[in-house]
């Protein structure tokens, strides 16, 4: 779209008054470094800089067309296409669009960044003199100057709305050749060539149009091409034109050169094949350097051609990463063919356009970089603590700050600092709002939960703020350092513990009773439960398939696969009581699932240990025999007591009690063993191994007066602390005589 002519100059944007630089390419063809003079001459390039303040109430993005005039006998010349060399011709204006009300008095377009309302920001051109040019257009001897107004003109990005000019003068001179410190240059042309977007800013919905923008034609009364020593494009030329579209990253900084070494190395490969609209319909009258120019021009534009006659490319703007601001560099470099003339290289020409609605230049800015850090691997049901660092690396404040947490669905006994809530059903851990995090501050918070059983855990943070964020990729979570996978290792705590008696008698069954549990959170896998009761222990059974092994003293049971969360199992453990001594139980489990408590089924635990004391153990038998069941007073009497140790323990200090009745006068005793203390009674000093026998025989005179049944009773005890199984409190009946008298 063309600027049209007529409109009424809205209030809006302040022009700057236009600077000026000149870029001594002249000297520099000549291999020369620096210049003399300050002034234009050919082969120098003229840099026109005007600064914009957009006073608008709303956001911005800007067209601002350069023009350059000169006053030769009155008359104000357009030196835009004939002059510099470079102006835009809008190929593909359709005359019967806007009419008359197009300006085709042509100038430079450059388009400029979104400028924030109240911002402002500096637009810059290159225009390059071209010697043979200006002798045609201004009719120049060699040596002579004539003053040239550069113009800077300011619309709407649809062109649809002026907002005001600015203008400067400058005087050029033409030489035949330039002093470059002595050295004589080259009298070469050097030409603009530029290279625009046909908007400013593009919806994702837009096709982008770059227009190939070439020479004008407005000058009929010469024909440059056929003029002595022209070196202007001629039949046959190319000229190869590079374009590179470089996306910015960070807002453009006003000088389009640095923007494109800064960001140089993000030039954007373009979808492929491009679509190209040819134009090859040329108006009546046209001259042959306008033929030339939309006929032979060649552009390369990232590896892909444009073929003769053709003036646009066309691409879908969402081929392009939205809300980013790209920068159109696009630099000539003439050939000849065939060798008849030589054409140096041409200085680039830049322009912006943006997609989406990237930061508004001059608005404020914050960049607010939130990142993460916490472990990569955690057992299950551990706590896992992630932190998070949010930053405000400035320039401006940042305002209304949210911090999001996303660690996923389902986790348990989420923790939060600085008041953040986590919703389960989501995964999304929000902390509140923070009205203004001033530059340089740093905001910390943490979250944290149990591990689950398994799997893992990935967090992405990220935070959002309804200032301009420049940079926005180092705080929407797609940052590396913003985002953490934890992986899961099962953890699994097995307690193994054990129950039985802490004394036995010698010879007895002692059973143990054997408990393992998973505790969990995760499944255990080919747990081994063993229990090492002491070597040399009998008749051991085990439950479950257990085996014994009598040299190493440990009851072994087949590996459970797997014991799920929570799941028990239980094992016993039975033996004869050896004869004396203790027995010490220690039983343990190991498990491939990493145990958060090994301490509890690694044997150590006082549960899982029992010590079982075996105290002695005998089954005496005492029997008294007469040889007679009836005597008569006066008469002899004779009974013999036998003490028998049945075992299993051998018995010390057994004590045998025969209290004679009053009816037998002076008895006698005879032990095998020991000593019989008649005044008690107690038959002691006895030792009875396991299945020894001790007697003791005693004799005496029935007393005369006697009568009835006789009775004598013996007893024997087991020593404290030994158990008889089978004890009796009497062992043994004397006799059962019947006393005549």
């Amino acid at each position: 779209m063309l600027p049209q002519v007529g409109l009424t100059q809205t209030a809006g944007v302040t022009v700057g008054i236009p600077s000026f630089n000149v870029i001594n390419e002249g000297c520099a063809a000549a291999g020369v470094a620096g210049a003399s003079d300050t002034n234009p001459n050919p082969g120098d390039t003229i840099t026109i800089a005007t600064n914009l303040t957009n006073s608008t109430t709303s956001n911005q993005a800007f067209r601002v067309v350069f023009r350059a005039t000169a006053n030769l006998g009155g008359t104000t010349r357009n030196l835009s296409e004939d002059l510099l060399f470079g102006g835009q011709t809008y190929m593909n204006r359709n005359p019967s669009i806007g009419g008359a009300n197009w300006d085709d008095s042509y100038g430079q377009v450059t388009n400029t960044p979104i400028i924030a309302s109240g911002g402002n920001y500096t637009v810059k051109a290159n225009f390059g003199v071209n010697t043979q040019q200006m002798v045609n257009a201004l009719g120049l001897a060699s040596g002579s100057s004539t003053p040239i107004t550069f113009r800077v003109e300011v619309f709407n990005s649809d062109f649809s709305v002026y907002y005001g000019t600015a203008s400067a003068t400058r005087s050029v001179t033409h030489r035949s050749a330039r002093d470059c410190g002595g050295n004589n240059a080259l009298n070469t042309n050097t030409t603009s060539v530029l290279l625009t977007a046909n908007k400013a800013v593009y919806a994702t919905t837009d096709t982008i149009t770059l227009e190939n923008a070439t020479i004008g034609a407005n000058d009929t009364t010469t024909t440059p091409s056929t003029t002595t020593g022209s070196q202007l494009p001629s039949w046959g030329d190319t000229l190869n034109d590079t374009a590179d579209i470089i996306r910015l990253d960070v807002p453009p900084s006003g000088d389009p050169e640095t923007d494109y070494l800064q960001n140089s190395g993000n030039v954007v490969t373009l979808p492929s094949p491009l679509t190209w609209a040819r134009n090859d319909s040329l108006a009546s009258g046209s001259k042959l350097d306008e033929r030339i120019a939309t006929s032979y021009y060649h552009s390369q534009i990232v590896g892909s051609s444009l073929t003769a006659n053709t003036n646009f490319a066309s691409f879908p703007a969402n081929s392009l990463t939205p809300n980013r601001y790209y920068l159109v560099r696009f630099r000539a470099s003439p050939s000849v063919n065939g060798g008849s003339a030589s054409h140096p290289v041409l200085r680039p020409q830049y322009t912006y356009f943006a997609v989406g609605t990237p930061a508004p230049i001059g608005a404020p800015q914050a960049d607010v970089v939130t990142t993460k850090t916490g472990p990569t691997t955690a057992a299950a049901g551990s706590t896992v603590t992630y932190n998070l660092s949010t930053v405000n690396n400035g320039p401006s404040a940042a305002s209304n700050v949210i911090i999001s947490d996303n660690i996923g669905t389902g986790l348990t006994n989420v923790v939060a600092s600085n008041g953040g809530t986590y919703n389960a059903t989501t995964g999304i851990v929000t902390f509140p709002a923070i009205t203004s995090l001033a530059n340089g501050a740093t905001q910390a918070n943490s979250v944290s939960f149990t591990a689950p059983a398994s799997a893992s855990v990935t967090d992405v943070v990220s935070s959002t703020s309804s200032t301009n964020d420049p940079t926005p990729a180092n705080n929407n979570g797609t940052a590396t350092n913003a985002r953490i996978t934890t992986t899961i290792t099962p953890s699994a705590d097995v307690v193994t513990s054990k129950t039985g008696p802490t004394t036995a008698a010698a010879g007895s069954t002692v059973t143990y009773n054997i408990t393992t549990i998973n505790n969990g959170p995760s499944a255990a896998s080919n747990v081994v439960v063993s229990d090492n009761i002491g070597t040399g222990l009998t008749n051991v059974v085990a439950s479950n398939g257990g085996t014994y092994n009598s040299t190493t003293g440990i009851v072994t049971f087949p590996a459970i696969t797997t014991l799920a969360n929570g799941a028990t199992q239980t094992y016993t453990i039975s033996f004869t009581a050896p004869l004396s001594g203790s027995v010490t139980d220690i039983v343990s489990s190991a498990s491939n699932t990493s145990d958060p408590t090994p301490a509890n089924n690694n044997g150590t635990a006082t549960n899982a240990r029992i010590t079982t004391t075996i105290t002695p153990s005998a089954d005496l038998s005492i029997t008294k025999t007469d040889n007679q069941t009836a005597t008569t007073a006066n008469s002899s009497i004779s009974y013999n007591i036998t003490v028998t140790n049945n075992g299993p323990s051998t018995l010390n200090s057994v004590t045998v009690t025969d209290t004679v009745p009053s009816t037998i006068q002076n008895p006698t005793f005879t032990p095998s063993t020991g000593s019989y203390n008649s005044s008690t009674g107690a038959w002691t000093g006895l030792t009875l191994a396991t299945g020894q026998s001790i007697t003791l025989t005693m004799t005496g005179t029935v007393s005369s007066t006697a009568s009835g049944i006789i009775t004598n009773t013996a007893t024997v005890a087991v020593p404290s602390g030994t158990t008889d199984p089978t004890a009796i409190a009497i062992l043994g009946r004397l006799w059962n005589n019947s006393i005549l008298k």
